[in-house]
């Protein structure tokens, strides 16, 4: 939830700061892709309602994971809307730790999903906790830049 938090305060950043330099088109684009990603999340926290393990649970945990993909292409745009050649180096670190988080969240759900008891469950928690960082870093970078 923080995350997308994030993505919106990064969008609307992007879209304040550098408007001259983006098209109506792609704020659309990015808007209604947000507004997906917004929708994934709380489907999906929704369906993760403590209680037992059952399917409905996993398949919270499974959106969430997976809107994580979109969260990672929408950081993507942002850093090419902003233009900031001479930071570049610095976007891509943040990308490549951003998908890392994205890879041990992925190990985590596959952990969580294979045992009747969510033993790994620190695992998909710490890769979602890596790429809210790294969101948040993203809008750190955006908004400085």
């Amino acid at each position: 939830m923080l995350a997308v938090l994030l993505f919106w305060g990064s969008d609307i950043t992007v879209t304040l700061k550098y408007n001259s330099n983006i098209t109506k088109e792609k704020i659309i684009i990015i808007s209604v892709a947000g507004l997906v990603l917004s929708i994934l999340v709380i489907v999906g926290a929704v369906l993760f309602i403590p209680g037992e393990y059952s399917t409905k649970r996993t398949t919270g945990l499974g959106l969430i994971v997976v809107s994580t993909v979109i969260l990672i292409l929408l950081q993507i745009s942002m850093f090419f809307i902003a233009p900031a050649k001479r930071k570049l180096p610095i976007s891509i670190i943040l990308l490549f730790i951003q998908v890392l988080g994205l890879l041990i969240s992925v190990v985590g759900l596959s952990l969580c999903v294979s045992e009747c008891i969510p033993v790994h469950d620190s695992l998909l928690i710490s890769g979602l906790g890596i790429t809210a960082l790294v969101a948040l870093l993203g809008l750190v970078y955006i908004f400085v830049g």
